[in-house]
């Protein structure tokens, strides 16, 4: 096998044989699960990215990732095509955890705008990120126009257009946000995603959803079970070295900026 591997590495390249075994590894875990996907399926509808700088290569990751029917009873989206990934000779950095209360205190606009007014001359990396925003815009586009198409929850369409220009207003679409941005660090390459203090993040949403009556204890249960199966879906993708270690770690109670244990009940 190691022979035929350096064969083919010898005339299509080192891509193209870890796309190969890449795709074998995805068949073994389908096949059990469904008859539709073949090795040969897998290979003609996988695209690897390569090469181009960051910003594009997300570009094109997004502009090609399928966005699959959802049920009628779910109340969250949450997607990440397997099929398409950014191929790196190195590791992309990993076991990071993004400040969740960033993204649900403000929207892309509001990043645009702190982006401008932080922006130096002749600065890429600014021009960068103002890029990098408005891909991300254009895959929640893409995303509201499949979605518009099926007969979903509206809310669900509601929470994903709001990312764009408002920052996250109830428990319930803080989940959503937080979903959201979770399957694009998984489907731009980025592994090990932990999720922090979600205790502390989500409790101010919980607290004034309870308070003006918007929700119930009940429904807050609903929606974490949901919320949690969906991040447990794809496992097998995210994993690392074994199945089910995906990193996505949540932290209940912990110590304030003084130093003082405290946990939201």
């Amino acid at each position: 096998m190691d022979k035929i591997k350096k064969i083919l590495a010898f005339f299509c390249g080192e891509a193209f044989v870890k796309k190969i075994s890449y795709m074998k590894n995805i068949y073994n875990k389908y096949k059990e699960k469904s008859n539709r996907f073949s090795i040969v399926y897998c290979i003609l509808n996988t695209k690897m990215i390569k090469e181009d700088k960051k910003v594009e290569q997300i570009r094109k990751i997004l502009e090609s990732v399928k966005v699959n029917k959802i049920e009628k009873k779910d109340k969250f989206y949450y997607d990440i095509d397997i099929l398409k990934r950014i191929y790196e000779k190195r590791a992309n950095m990993g076991n990071l955890t993004i400040d969740y209360n960033k993204i649900l205190n403000n929207s892309l606009e509001d990043f645009r705008t702190f982006i401008k007014n932080n922006k130096k001359e002749d600065n890429e990396i600014y021009e960068e990120q103002s890029r990098l925003i408005d891909i991300i815009e254009q895959f929640i586009d893409k995303i509201e126009e499949k979605l518009s198409k099926q007969n979903v929850d509206t809310n669900i369409i509601n929470n994903l257009s709001n990312i764009k220009n408002k920052k996250s207003n109830n428990f319930y679409e803080s989940l959503q946000r937080i979903l959201f941005f979770n399957q694009l660090m998984w489907q731009t390459g980025h592994y090990l995603n932990g999720l922090g203090r979600l205790d502390k993040i989500l409790y101010p949403y919980y607290k004034k959803d309870i308070e003006k009556g918007q929700i119930d204890e009940k429904q807050v249960k609903e929606l974490i079970k949901e919320f949690l199966t969906k991040l447990h879906k794809d496992y097998y993708f995210k994993s690392n070295s074994l199945d089910g270690d995906t990193g996505q770690i949540i932290e209940i109670g912990g110590t304030n900026i003084k130093g003082e244990y405290e946990c939201n009940e």
